[in-house]
């Protein structure tokens, strides 16, 4: 996690997609090593619990250490396989890579996050500028040069107490 953490440091407002890995060999790779159907079960759910308990723990690791512009991604959480052992088995082409289904879903969901970050950003620019792309300028700015108090004068001590 260390030499992560100098990846999602560097240029802080970029946006940084972080994947979470994939469940892997949850399929027999060959014959030989093919277990029975009960054992495949057992053995699927616990790495899928493995991943879930990982997941927790980066996204935990993230808030804490309060990385800004990082996005988590988790391909079984986006593909609806990430408790259920059957589905997962169906998902996967081999025991490493997931069928072009899962890739497209995948690639959607990164799609559609990088455009709500994009949208964000552009809302947060655009909060600055009226509709006609002017800049708003406070009240009391644009009456300086008319010789105009502003109607709303707060009298006070600017927050300070002061006790006497």
């Amino acid at each position: 996690m260390a030499r992560m953490a100098k990846l999602l440091k560097w240029r802080p407002n970029s946006l940084k997609l972080l994947i979470v890995p994939m469940a892997r060999f949850i399929t027999p790779c060959c014959k030989e090593h093919e277990a029975d159907e009960q054992t495949q079960e057992r053995e699927t759910g616990r790495i899928l619990k493995g991943l879930g308990e990982m997941r927790r723990a980066i996204r935990s690791w993230l808030i804490v250490s309060k990385f800004t512009n990082v996005i988590l991604i988790d391909p079984m959480l986006i593909c609806g396989v990430a408790s259920d052992a059957a589905a997962a088995r169906s998902l996967m082409k081999d025991t490493v890579h997931m069928k072009k289904e899962g890739y497209a879903k995948v690639a959607a969901a990164c799609r559609e996050k990088i455009t709500e970050w994009l949208r964000g950003k552009k809302r947060k620019a655009s909060c600055t500028e009226t509709s006609t792309g002017e800049a708003k300028r406070p009240r009391i700015e644009a009456m300086a040069g008319t010789g105009k108090k502003p109607s709303h004068q707060r009298g006070g001590r600017g927050g300070a107490r002061r006790y006497y």
